[in-house]
């Protein structure tokens, strides 16, 4: 975090670029250069057209979506019901009693 705060001050200039920064990322620019794999071009002559057939993705499926408020204890078990089921759940908290969250 202190190198994107750095590089803030270093934008609105109330901060001015150190050297030492600026080889370690030309180090950085270099080293990355020398394990990338070679370009290889093709010539014309020996290449190959592969078609390949794109299907239809599955239908979308709306799903549904399952949003309580606890009052007590046993709702937990309702919560429980339809999480095994695969239906997502939302617990809203907001004016629910300390104790019971």
């Amino acid at each position: 975090m202190p190198g994107f705060f750095r590089k803030v001050l270093i934008f609105l200039g109330l901060a001015e670029e150190e050297e030492e920064f600026l080889e370690e990322e030309e180090e950085e620019r270099s080293s990355r250069g020398r394990f990338t794999k070679p370009v290889v071009k093709y010539s014309g002559e020996n290449k190959k057209e592969y078609v390949r057939r794109i299907n239809k993705s599955k239908e979308f499926i709306q799903s549904e979506v399952y949003i309580i408020e606890p009052h007590s204890f046993s709702d937990s078990q309702v919560m429980g019901e339809k999480f095994k089921a695969n239906i997502p759940v939302i617990i809203n908290l907001q004016g629910v009693d300390q104790n019971l969250a």
